[in-house]
């Protein structure tokens, strides 16, 4: 063959199949049956003479890949193969509607309880030898994972369940039989389905189900993940959230819920509303200086903060600031904010410049330049000193230098620019392609957080209200486990103690001395 034949059948491919061939899937009956019962591939009616052909196959394969967090080869490898294998729920991951190519976050079934009080009960007892007191201690916590952060609430009621839990093997009276020991873990019946089973919870007693421990499978989990359903939730593309497909082993640790799946929540029931409670009792001097307390400055937000120099953090809330060592133990405060920032009553950001490590405070359209808090520069208007932005840019919401490249960060409306420095000058210009999407480079934080700030070790963390955010920057999105509560974390102070509405408010606690450290290793 010669080198121009050659040409014209490879251009000759190209152009009958528009892109190299698909290689052979490799399918085999077993793969087919996982891909087609968790809606991966949709199996065509044999009366009609249709047939499956291999391109979807592929995308479905692809599809699963990506889910299990695989290179997305379309073939079914050993890698995937051990993938199907893996213990999971046994719900499926898509519904024949949906579009499997689509890379997706949590996922909303499409039906909701139209009540926000929904009662439970345990129908039975499990043949692992758990007692049904722990068992109930289980659920009851698994339950309050999800109300404490939505607008529902839960209460145990033998006599007529909205939902029912209950351990049961193989065929159970529902089209849904259990494959035994390995494979499928639990499934649940999504809310307001007009049947009996409607939003019940059903766990595969061949399964070994363990609670607080590294052996079996960890039944608070499972219970977690099925919950979710009983809500309304489908499964979460998102690996590391509890609502993915593939059952996540915890060594018997406790979890939080990902941000993906309070996200999924939120979206169904609202956020929490928390009621208002009464402040703590004001603290006496006299208690405050007895041996082994205390005195703690609680916070439960954080509008606008920066670490200084010297390692401080500096808080600002409105009309009052605060300053806090490395630690987190309370320096000074509250003070003024005019007293302690040159005569500023509003600051809406701050952020640590990297050239000189003086401070930068946003407030309306200007600016101001702080070494540490006295006013050094100033004002001036944001866009004379950041070039690219329009002349009337105001109200930053947040800013901060990212350890990551070094380079300057601004928030506002759901959107952020980024800055390099002018050569030479104190001023900055905006990189090309900017503003861009908050959402679509901080991934897993709310658009319509407070504040950002950059801690040591590169860490950065976002606040939102009386909640924060750890963002990984390897992986370029929070961290499991997150958001946190500002109050315990960041303040030190009991949950129990925590006051919505209030911006803060000052405790006494024996056991802070010793917290101290923890929260300190919490944080880095």
């Amino acid at each position: 063959m010669t080198l121009n034949t050659m040409f014209i059948v490879i251009v000759s491919a190209t152009c009958l199949h528009g892109s190299p061939l698909q290689p052979p899937t490799n399918i085999d009956q077993s793969g087919l049956n996982y891909l087609a019962k968790y809606g991966y591939v949709v199996r065509p009616d044999p009366r009609r003479g249709s047939i499956l052909d291999e391109k979807k196959i592929a995308e479905g394969l692809k599809a699963f890949q990506r889910m299990g967090g695989l290179p997305e080869t379309g073939v079914l490898n050993e890698e995937t193969k051990k993938i199907m294998q893996s213990p999971r729920c046994g719900m499926a991951d898509f519904a024949p509607t949906d579009n499997v190519k689509r890379k997706r976050r949590y996922k909303k079934q499409g039906k909701i309880w139209n009540k926000r009080n929904l009662t439970w009960a345990i129908a039975n007892s499990n043949n692992d030898n758990i007692k049904d007191e722990d068992v109930k201690e289980m659920v009851i916590k698994a339950f309050k994972k999800w109300s404490s952060v939505t607008n529902i609430n839960f209460e145990e009621d033998k006599s007529k369940p909205d939902i029912l839990l209950k351990f049961t093997r193989k065929y159970h009276d529902d089209s849904y039989p259990f494959d035994g020991m390995g494979g499928e873990l639990a499934h649940a019946f999504y809310p307001d389905g007009g049947d009996d089973l409607t939003g019940d919870v059903h766990f595969d007693d061949d399964e070994i189900f363990s609670i607080k421990s590294s052996k079996g499978r960890d039944l608070l989990w499972i219970t977690v993940h099925e919950v979710g359903h009983s809500l309304g939730l489908d499964h979460s593309g998102t690996k590391g959230a509890v609502m993915h497909a593939l059952y996540k082993a915890t060594n018997g640790l406790d979890f939080n819920l990902h941000i993906d799946d309070i996200q999924g929540a939120q979206s169904l029931y609202g956020v929490r509303d928390q009621p208002a409670t009464a402040s703590p009792p004001p603290v006496s001097e006299k208690r405050s200086k007895i041996p082994g307390t205390q005195l703690r400055l609680c916070l439960n937000r954080a509008k606008a903060t920066v670490m200084t120099v010297n390692k401080d953090m500096y808080i600002v809330n409105d009309d009052k600031s605060y300053i806090l060592d490395r630690y987190l133990r309370s320096k000074k405060g509250p003070i003024p904010t005019s007293e302690l920032f040159g005569g500023l009553k509003r600051i809406d950001a701050l952020f640590k410049r990297q050239w000189d490590h003086k401070l930068v405070a946003f407030s309306g359209n200007k600016y101001y330049v702080f070494e540490d808090t006295k006013l050094v520069g100033g004002p001036y208007y944001i866009s004379d000193g950041f070039k690219g932005l329009p002349a009337n840019f105001a109200d930053v919401k947040a800013a901060f230098v990212w350890p990551g490249n070094n380079q300057l960060y601004i928030f506002k409306d759901a959107q952020y620019w980024r800055f390099s420095r002018i050569q030479s000058q104190d001023k900055y210009r905006l990189d090309f392609y900017y503003p861009r999407k908050t959402r679509n480079a901080w991934r897993g934080v709310p658009e319509d957080f407070d504040s950002v700030l950059a801690w040591r070790y590169d860490k950065v963390y976002f606040f939102k209200g009386d909640r924060y955010y750890r963002f990984n920057n390897r992986r370029f999105r929070v961290e499991y486990g997150y958001p946190r509560s500002v109050w315990e974390d960041w303040s030190g102070c009991p949950s129990q103690l925590a006051v919505t509405g209030a911006a803060e408010t000052r405790t006494v606690k024996s056991s802070l001395v010793l917290i101290l450290p923890l929260l300190y290793f919490i944080l880095h």
